[in-house]
């Protein structure tokens, strides 16, 4: 929290992201951490998700999730774990023919 200002700035190319790690977790409506995991700051946080809930057990409930876990593959993985995937889609993404941000 206290970088996030650097962190911005990596993001957008004035310093390098190799100075950062990033965070996944997660976690019950409590705040119980199930389980985490540290990346690189350069690492795509698409796979991350997937290898994550595949160590969690089975259950039911909703999981929610960042707009970068939004594929098909992570939420086709939830839906296999017995979970509801709610996660807001990508900008970019155009399911069925229509922009997912006009439907």
């Amino acid at each position: 929290v206290s970088r996030r200002i650097k962190w911005y700035n990596a993001k957008y190319g004035n310093i390098s992201v190799k100075l950062f790690a990033k965070t996944h977790l997660i976690h019950t409506p409590q705040g119980k951490i199930c389980i985490a995991m540290v990346t690189p700051g350069k690492a795509n946080d698409s796979p991350y998700p997937r290898m994550m809930i595949k160590m969690i057990p089975s259950g039911s409930g909703d999981l929610l999730g960042d707009v970068a876990y939004g594929g098909i593959k992570n939420c086709n993985v939830v839906r296999e774990s017995g979970r509801r995937p709610v996660i807001d889609p990508k900008s970019n993404a155009v399911p069925n023919g229509h922009n997912a941000r006009e439907i």
